[in-house]
């Protein structure tokens, strides 16, 4: 946890000090040159004659000349008053902060909606933000000046300094010639690109050169940081910080604040010390330290950041705190202890690596002896079988709990790349009891792959391993790739409309699972190689591609049944033929010149038809029908199954195209499969052939207007048999990431019927409703339904969310899943930190298109 801005912003404000500076430094006492001699005339404007006099104690800085003419200005702006505008109070006025209806249009349009104001930095004129400062001119002004040789110098009345895009006020200038210090009084106010600093009084030492600010308050624009502080000190080789205080919240507002009683930062060093560092809420101190150190550049720094807090049902009070390590330029790592009140302490890590060819990370988690799991049912399953009167399942023992996670991405020469995805957990329900905060993603099942891909030319080979860990009660153990061998190679011949090519896979599949017998315990390898030519003929109006291959496979098994053949071979000549048209229209919408197409297309499949009910089953599932079917030349995934075809797919597309941007707005699709046979082909080995004429109807229909709204409807009906097979109908609105709606509406035959309702919308400019609502029809219950609110401004947000879901499955009544409750709280102090229960992760996995609104200077 840093008691600091940005690195880049304290360096700013830190190296403010030396502005004052600019009113005089060098080594002599007096300087003679050619001089304006200026007096004030009687219309109030400076009049100055060219004079050869002795310049006084104030010499140029570093070798810039003096310009003591300055240019005509009002006297207000002359004098460096700070008007109010209308609604702004004197406070906010002297911080350059100005309330939105008094922003320029163009500024009010960039602010956020929460926001009701901004800082408004000097106007600075592209002349003096190309000059380097210690090159540019200096001008001074004052109402009055006094000198006597080898005594002190005074400028009084509105004493203003510019040197290029630096500007220094102050009521009155003293320049002591003995001492060779400057002391500035009264309204001190310097201001350059970046940065404001106003104060009572200010002191230099132009020998030591050191520098001194009582009473100071700051504004550092990037990243809209205000704040103050007692002392602010340049002495002894040292920054001194005293009484220092800074926040991002406007003027007047105190919601929260970052303090401490003393800040040292030794020059050229990179960390700063902290004494007395805290955290205030409404001048609350909610976190506190009595020493603490942070960066004072660009550079990482290792330390506590801010705790994540919430509650649950099952895992009570759940407090985490991360560390973060910084070891090296190019490795870093984290340490979060995590206890839950119900569970125990669980240590979660992670290293992160990266080099100039890869980006590693690793991690792991580990909760010793979990109070509410014994690795097959929580605590309350466990009471509640009890409770009911039936056998518990054994003695409940605690379990250990634990994660691990590796991740690399490689990429070696042109076209080589490697890349290694490994993550397991102890048990099915860790995602769901304990969730994790490493960059990984819970779903029903583990993927594990190591691979090596090269890409030259017409070549895409993939040499990689697969393990699967599945989440999912009853289900056997998945096979694994060890290892897959993937190569697909494509050549045009010279310039004729003929490419030839091959497609070659070798794979080798493994399960050490007791529980399965029969064909599902066959394990071996399986080589499928097919040789295609094709010919591609494109035309803008049309197209044409013909294309021919021959599918071999054959497969060396282990563990087949007795009279089984151990090397099955497979053949399949294949033929596809694929054709369409293109008509195009202008029409218009309203004025909005569009592009309305017509787009008929045929797509002919033959696949010979050969007995493979002998044949394992290593990776082959059936496909759900629907848009994505009526052109695939398989109608399984993966090779063990291969479908016989002898069909003619009919489809007709239209699109609406904006002629503007080539924008597709709508688009819409109708077709079906005509079969000539009947399929042979089934998944199981006691499958009936299929025998229907056609395909059921598909209408795909997909709705983009623009300005975030879009919705998709696809249809699938059964037309023998007149059942519909699946429906999906889903809007949403999306006009930026704090406005989210989605409605959806989904079927699957007899087994599915879902309505999801999700959303985030604002109420008022800092208070958005958030809410979810995902029913199941067929069984009438809820899957999940979240509800909660977001207030926001500037300076801080606040997301309260109470969440009931639904579990997947039970252990000890497969047909019935409780149902889990928790509340979870976010509070975010914009530009530092917050305390998070995981909100975030919520909304992002059901509202579908959230997004997390970044802001500069957030987090660390």
């Amino acid at each position: 946890m840093s008691p600091s801005p940005r690195p880049a912003q304290l360096r700013s404000l830190l190296l403010g000090a030396a502005l004052l500076a600019l009113a005089a430094s060098g080594r002599s006492a007096t300087y003679s040159e050619e001089q304006w001699r200026c007096r004030p005339g009687p219309d109030g404007e400076w009049v100055c004659d060219r004079v050869e006099a002795e310049a006084g104690p104030f010499p140029p800085v570093a070798t810039a000349p003096i310009y003591k003419k300055p240019p005509a200005r009002s006297e207000e702006k002359r004098r460096g008053q700070i008007v109010p505008v209308a609604g702004q109070t004197q406070e906010q006025a002297e911080l350059t902060w100005v309330p939105r209806r008094a922003l320029p249009a163009d500024a009010q349009a960039e602010l956020p909606e929460w926001c009701d104001g901004a800082y408004r930095e000097y106007d600075w004129s592209e002349e003096a933000l190309a000059l380097d400062p210690a090159e540019a001119v200096i001008g001074i002004t004052a109402d009055g000046a006094s000198w006597t040789l080898g005594e002190d110098a005074t400028l009084e009345g509105a004493v203003l300094l510019e040197q290029g895009a630096r500007r220094l006020f102050a009521e009155q200038a003293t320049y002591d010639t003995q001492t060779r210090r400057l002391a500035l009084e009264g309204g001190v106010r310097m201001q350059e690109p970046g940065l404001l600093l106003t104060g009572e009084r200010a002191s230099v030492d132009l020998e030591a050169g050191e520098a001194e600010l009582e009473d100071v308050r700051f504004v550092l624009y990037e990243g809209d940081y205000r704040g103050s502080a007692g002392r602010f000190a340049r002495e002894d080789g040292e920054l001194r910080i005293e009484r220092a205080e800074f926040t991002r919240c406007a003027p007047g507002d105190r919601a929260w604040k970052m303090a401490a009683g003393r800040i040292v930062i030794p020059e050229g060093e990179i960390f700063g010390r902290a004494r007395n560092a805290r955290l205030e809420v409404r001048d609350v101190p909610v976190f506190w330290t009595p020493y603490l150190r942070f960066p004072v550049t660009d550079e990482r720094q290792s330390g506590w950041l801010f705790p994540r807090m919430g509650f649950t049902e099952t895992n009570g009070v759940d407090v985490a705190v991360p560390y973060y390590l910084n070891l090296a330029p190019n490795y870093d790592a984290t340490i979060m202890p995590r206890v839950m009140s119900e569970r125990g302490v669980l240590l979660e890590t992670e290293f992160r690596h990266l080099s100039q060819r890869t980006r590693n990370t690793v991690g792991g988690a580990f909760l010793p002896q979990d109070d509410q799991y014994d690795g097959r049912v929580s605590f309350d399953e466990f009471e509640e079988r009890i409770r009911e009167g039936l056998a518990p399942p054994g003695v409940f023992e605690a379990a250990d709990r634990w994660l691990v996670q590796a991740d690399h991405r490689g990429d070696w020469f042109p076209g080589v790349t490697t890349r290694v995805d490994f993550v397991g957990v102890s048990d099915r329900d860790y995602f769901r009891d304990l969730g994790t905060d490493l960059g990984v993603t819970s779903s029903v099942q583990l993927e594990r792959t190591a691979e090596v891909a090269v890409r030259r030319r017409g070549l895409e080979a993939r040499l990689w391993a697969e393990d699967i860990q599945l989440l999912e009660e009853g289900l056997p153990e998945a096979y694994r790739r060890l290892p897959q061998l993937d190569m697909r190679f494509r050549e045009r011949l010279g310039g004729l409309p003929l490419v030839v090519g091959y497609d070659l896979q070798y794979a080798f599949f493994d399960r050490q699972d007791s529980a399965v017998t029969g064909l599902d315990a066959v394990t071996g390898s399986r080589t499928h190689f097919a040789p295609r030519l094709r010919v591609p003929l494109e035309r803008p109006w049309g197209f044409l591609r013909a294309e021919a291959a021959y599918q071999y496979t054959r497969y060396d098994l282990d563990d087949v049944l007795p009279g089984t053949e151990r090397t099955p071979e497979r053949t399949l000549p294949t033929g596809i033929v694929d054709a369409g048209l293109r008509f195009e229209r202008d029409t218009s919408l309203g004025g909005r010149p569009l592009l309305q197409t017509l787009e008929p297309r045929l797509y002919y499949l033959y696949v010979e038809e050969e007995e493979q009910d002998a044949l394992p089953r290593f990776d082959t599932t059936e496909l759900t029908f629907g848009h994505e079917q009526l052109f695939r030349d398989n109608r399984f995934s993966g090779l063990d199954r291969i479908g016989d075809a002898n069909q003619l797919t009919s489809a007709m597309t239209s699109r609406v195209l904006s002629r503007s941007d080539g924008s597709e707005l709508l688009s819409g699709t109708v077709g079906r499969i005509v079969y000539f046979d009947d399929r042979e082909v089934t998944l199981e080995a006691d499958g009936a052939p299929e025998g229907d004429s056609a395909s059921g109807w598909v209408t795909d229909l997909v709705l983009r207007l623009g300005g975030g709204f879009d919705a998709r409807a696809l249809w699938v009906w059964d037309t023998p048999n007149e059942v519909r097979d699946q429906t999906i109908v889903q809007v949403g609105f999306r006009p930026d990431a704090r406005r989210v709606l989605n409605l959806a509406w989904r079927t699957r035959g007899d087994d599915i019927e879902q309505a999801d309702l999700a959303f985030i919308w604002p109420v008022s400019p800092h208070l958005a409703a958030i809410g979810r609502y995902f029913y199941d029809l067929e069984r009438e219950r809820t899957i999940e339904t979240f509800a909660g609110f977001q207030y926001d401004d500037c300076c801080w947000r606040l997301r309260v969310v109470g969440r009931r879901f639904r579990r997947p499955f039970d252990v000890i009544d497969p047909g019935n899943s409780d149902a889990e409750s928790g509340i979870f709280f976010e509070i975010l102090m914009k530009g530092l930190a917050g305390f998070d229960a995981g909100v975030d992760n919520i909304l992002s996995n059901g509202i579908r298109g959230y997004r997390e609104q970044v802001e500069h200077g957030n987090g660390f």
